[in-house]
């Protein structure tokens, strides 16, 4: 007698059970659904993102503008100063080498040099 405890027995083959497939109308919809979400999700993301660069970009270009405008109005005030500093410097320059100027300017206020006669008038109305 053959050993039957060596002997391979197969297991008999079982029908699987399947799960009614959906129709594959809604199956393509729920796979387009599931693929396009990310995407969708990616592409809003991405255009926030660009909407918010876009918005920095031109509060910068403004900024930008008014600081350029600004720069240009202190440059033109700069230039204004320095040639009222020249004119005061040859003022300065006329006033310390030219006595005869000096002279004149103090005469021009009512001052007189010592010795000299003072003449006022009796009306004093111009």
């Amino acid at each position: 007698m053959p050993n039957r405890a060596r002997q391979i027995i197969p297991f008999p083959q079982t029908p699987v059970k399947t799960k009614a497939k959906p129709s594959t109308r809604h199956q393509a919809k729920t796979k387009t659904t599931r693929r396009r979400w990310p995407v969708i999700l990616v592409c809003t993301l991405l255009s926030a993102y660009l909407v918010c660069l876009g918005i920095q970009w031109v509060r910068q270009e403004l900024r930008l503008r008014a600081l350029v405008a600004q720069y240009e109005e202190l440059l033109g005030r700069q230039q204004e100063l320095q040639a009222e500093k020249e004119l005061l410097q040859q003022q300065i320059d006329r006033l310390l080498e030219d006595p005869v100027y000096l002279e004149q300017l103090a005469r021009e206020m009512g001052m007189v040099k010592p010795g000299d006669t003072i003449y006022v008038p009796s009306d004093p109305t111009p």
